[in-house]
């Protein structure tokens, strides 16, 4: 059996040490992210005009007291009057930090609604089921979806970097049926 033991040494001679080249910066985030989502063609997520979709969305961290948002033209919901009014949400505004890591400066503010509850289910910390309601209008769509440490969404994470994209920032498009 190994012997164990505890070795006391100065502060300033395990720093000394330290070879700084073998390094390694790991970023720790508790946002929501978005790496998947379903239903998708050609590998665009997509719905139809004047059908109400389930919206099957994969990722990390949705367990963590998630908010969904919606952000979309006009257009696309026009005569929904629970999904019509617009506001502008600034989640991170007043909170303070050094001037190099500025939330607000992170997540800045965006117009959008918000969901009710009852909209979405979160299955998982890595899947949720957020029902969108049937489209008025063509268009599209982006679905932020935020906790305490920040947000995510389509715009902001499903950016392409293959062939079909090439570096198009992706949002859920609404087709006529």
């Amino acid at each position: 059996m190994p012997e164990y033991g505890t070795n006391m040494s100065a502060t300033s001679s395990v720093t000394g040490s330290r070879l700084t080249h073998h390094t390694v910066r790991q970023t720790i985030s508790a946002r929501p992210s978005i790496t998947y989502a379903t239903p998708n063609f050609d590998e665009w997520p997509r719905i139809y005009k004047g059908f109400t979709t389930d919206m099957h969305i994969f990722g990390y961290n949705f367990d963590t007291s998630v908010t969904v948002y919606l952000s979309c033209n006009k257009e696309v919901y026009a005569s929904t009057n629970e999904l019509s009014g617009v506001s502008a949400f600034n989640l991170f505004g007043s909170v303070s930090g050094t001037p190099t890591h500025q939330l607000s400066a992170m997540y800045p503010a965006f117009s959008g609604i918000k969901l009710p509850s009852t909209y979405y289910d979160v299955a998982s910390p890595n899947a949720m089921t957020v029902t969108l309601s049937a489209p008025d209008g063509v268009g599209k769509i982006d679905l932020i979806i935020a906790n305490e440490a920040g947000y995510g969404s389509f715009v902001g994470d499903l950016l392409t970097t293959g062939a079909a994209g090439s570096g198009v920032e992706r949002l859920i498009e609404i087709k006529n049926p």
